[in-house]
């Protein structure tokens, strides 16, 4: 009923979360059903989840995310899709999540802490929401991606939050979940 009469959409799969096993079928729906109801733009936002992905299958959730991407964005051409880096900001779920983290002492990702090899490109919430607005304005069409200057691990980002929570860095890295 939402989309009925609207010109202009936002869609955002999900916050940052490891996996979200309907992101892709919500997807695909949503560019079918604004295709329908004579969306004019459809701007769907789905943050990166190329570093904590895995897959059992025989394709991996890389590439099956990259598939529905793009069978969506063959049913509506008048979609444009934004791909976020980890988002940092007053409205970031996974950042408030690893920063209660912290203040707890618990790293639920101690083992990719540990790792030290997944790298992000952290991007302030305020440029997701300006890019938002360029791409209703028509500056932006087709996949683009969102992305920091800055390139961190897991472990750079909990040592910060661990900081700012006044616990010493790498306290909570061997912690248990």
């Amino acid at each position: 009923l939402g989309l009925e009469g609207a010109e202009d959409v936002l869609y955002f799969t999900h916050d940052y979360v490891t996996m979200s096993s309907d992101k892709n079928s919500h997807l695909l729906a949503a560019a079918k059903l604004t295709k329908k109801h004579g969306v004019k733009k459809l701007v769907a936002v789905c943050p990166l989840e190329h570093n904590l992905a895995w897959s059992e299958d025989e394709k991996n959730f890389h590439e099956k995310a990259e598939d529905a991407q793009n069978e969506a964005l063959a049913v509506n051409s008048d979609m444009t899709l934004l791909k976020t880096n980890l988002a940092f900001g007053p409205e970031s779920h996974l950042i408030h999540f690893l920063s209660q983290s912290a203040l707890a002492g618990k790293c639920p990702y101690s083992n990719l802490v540990k790792a030290n090899k997944f790298e992000f490109a952290p991007i302030h919430t305020d440029d997701i929401a300006s890019a938002m607005g360029s791409a209703l304005e028509g500056t932006h069409k087709g996949i683009f991606s969102l992305s920091g200057s800055q390139r961190l691990v897991l472990r750079q980002i909990m040592d910060t939050l661990e900081t700012k929570a006044g616990k010493t860095p790498n306290s909570t890295h061997g912690s248990q979940l």
